[in-house]
């Protein structure tokens, strides 16, 4: 593994290694990473508003639902980028395949053979830094996905939204009642035993929404962290590239020294 990174460093024609800098993300990667930091932004706001709603001054359910139907359509959102992002991580450019994402089995072996230097206080900080950015996109689409799912789930019983809502409004529907007459806020046309059975699902699904969310600021927090302190150490080059695509390596006194690989520039 560390002769492949070397050999990696290494430029090469097939990389385009020009005075133009290294391609690193494309386009739609680029414009669904800033998507999604607006729109889980906005995900965080209103979920504050929901909670702290009363002690902003702002009682009543007819605030609660438009603050939860904000909150669910900006989820929206959030899903239908991490839905493009799937499929692009398997159609879209090199950079952006899982495979050059996501951590592979030779990346944890690696990681196990490299504990021996860290012992040895000699790691390896180029890996170290590779395997830990690609553990930390792992660990938050895993945990964006989770809170995909327990939005969703949230959204159906709450407000009867697609796709869960149209299957709760059918299951808690009393005899004889049109599924669709069932409105939010009303216990009108509801089986309560039926709706007693279903109330258990609701409240692990907001559970595991709301804990899932502290999770990804407290990786959003360590990502935020990471790439500033990774940026101001090689000079720039870490942040621009989700600005520009484009990575480019600063030699001495901040001009511009030699062209990066595409694997230095993912670090």
């Amino acid at each position: 593994m560390n002769e492949e990174i070397e050999q990696q460093a290494q430029p090469t024609p097939e990389r385009h290694q020009t005075r133009q800098g290294v391609l690193i993300w494309d386009g739609v990667v680029r414009t669904l990473h800033w998507l999604q930091v607006i729109a889980i932004t906005g995900s965080v706001f209103t979920g504050f508003l929901f909670y702290f709603k009363e002690e902003l001054g702002m009682p009543g359910d007819a605030v609660k639902y438009a603050i939860m139907t904000l909150h669910v359509l900006i989820g929206y959102v959030v899903i239908s980028g991490l839905i493009v992002r799937l499929i692009w991580g398997f159609t879209g450019s090199a950079n952006a395949r899982w495979k050059n994402v996501l951590p592979a089995g030779t990346h944890f072996a690696q990681f196990f053979r490299e504990a021996g230097r860290v012992i040895r206080l000699k790691p390896n900080r180029s890996f170290a830094a590779l395997f830990l950015n690609r553990v930390m996109i792992s660990a938050m689409f895993v945990a964006l996905l989770v809170m995909a799912i327990t939005g969703l789930i949230r959204a159906g019983f709450d407000l009867y939204h697609w796709p869960v809502g149209p299957m709760v409004q059918s299951y808690v529907a009393a005899e004889g009642v049109d599924p669709s007459t069932i409105r939010v806020g009303s216990s009108d046309g509801i089986d309560d035993e039926k709706w007693a059975n279903l109330r258990p699902l609701k409240i692990i699904s907001v559970e595991i929404h709301l804990y899932t969310a502290y999770f990804i600021l407290f990786l959003i927090v360590t990502h935020i962290v990471g790439v500033v302190l990774m940026d101001g150490k090689r000079r720039g080059g870490v942040i621009s590239p989700m600005f520009i695509g484009r990575r480019y390596q600063l030699g001495q006194g901040g001009k511009l020294g030699r062209d990066v690989s595409e694997e230095e520039a993912r670090r």
